[in-house]
Formats: C-alpha cells, structure tokens, sequence
C-alpha cells in the first residue's frame, strides 16, 4: 500500500508541476485552467466562491407553457432549443412529467433492485440512486451506464463478489 500511495503522490507532485508551468507559460493552458477551477480562482481574487456558470443557471428555469407540455412534454430535442441547461427543466420539457416520472422510478428500481441483490454494496447502490437526482439539478443525464456493468455480471461473478466482499454479510 504505501508503495501504491508513493506512486500515486509522485505522479500528483508531477501533474501539478505540469499544470503549474502550463499555466503560467501558454496562453492556451492559462484559460483552461482559470475556466476549469473557476470556483476557486474567484474565491482568492474576490473572497467567494461563484462561477459564472452557476449565475447563469440562475436564470435558466424553463417550464412548460401548456397542460400539453405538461403531462407529455414537447419532444423538441433541438439544439438547446429551450435555452436551459438545468437537468429537471429539460427533463420535463422534453418528455413531460410522465416521462420524468418514468425515468425517475427507472433509476430508484435500479438503485433498489441492486442494493436486494447486492447487499454488501447497499450503500454503493443507494449513493448511485442519489448522485443521479443530485446530478439532475445540472445536466440532464443519468448514471445508467454504471448500472449496465452490473448486469452484465455472470452468475460466478456475483458468486466472487458475495465471498470476497469487505462488508458482512447480510442475510
């Protein structure tokens, strides 16, 4: 363990290293960097941590204008045509709030249906469940991808995972 641990902050003390020389020699590296850590640029230049990203979500809420975009959303999928960019807000302008509704239980009977079959992990499964509501309040995605890999399990891979988990058991 301690080797993996030198390996690791030999290659963080390098990257940051790299990133710091970057950063204070090419133009180019300059504005990524000061876009990517924005929060924390603005936090020692003002005394407070805001992105403008942030601000502009602000203004983003965008809802339905009829019943009709209501229940069953409006199906326009095109480039941004809403102009928003927060998660909820694009869900049901999209499909409605019978599709969110759909989407949503999707990922709450993934989340449980795991946290059953894999209880050592249960609460793996239930931060999976709430990073994807937390992650909503952003960008509309989801995490169904890490869920795929679990299906994907053979009957002797779950076998290993029971017997070889840190976790005890639970009945």
């Amino acid at each position: 363990m301690g080797r993996i641990i030198s390996i690791f902050v030999a290659f963080a003390v390098i990257g940051f290293s790299v990133g710091v020389y970057l950063y204070n020699t090419d133009p180019y590296y300059y504005e990524v960097f000061r876009f990517a850590f924005e929060g924390f640029f603005n936090l020692v230049e003002k005394g407070e941590f805001t992105t403008t990203s942030s601000d502009i979500l602000q203004t983003m809420w965008v809802w339905p204008k009829d019943n009709f975009g209501w229940i069953i959303g409006t199906g326009l999928y095109d480039n941004w045509v809403y102009g928003s960019d927060i998660g909820y807000c694009r869900l049901i302008l999209y499909s409605g709030l019978t599709g969110f509704v759909v989407f949503a239980l999707m990922f709450v009977f993934l989340a449980y249906r795991f946290m059953v079959k894999y209880p050592e992990y249960r609460l793996m499964f239930l931060a999976f469940g709430a990073m994807t509501f937390i992650i909503w309040i952003k960008v509309s995605t989801d995490i169904l991808m890490i869920y795929t890999f679990f299906f994907w399990l053979t009957p002797e891979d779950e076998d290993y995972i029971h017997s070889h988990s840190i976790a005890p058991s639970v009945a």
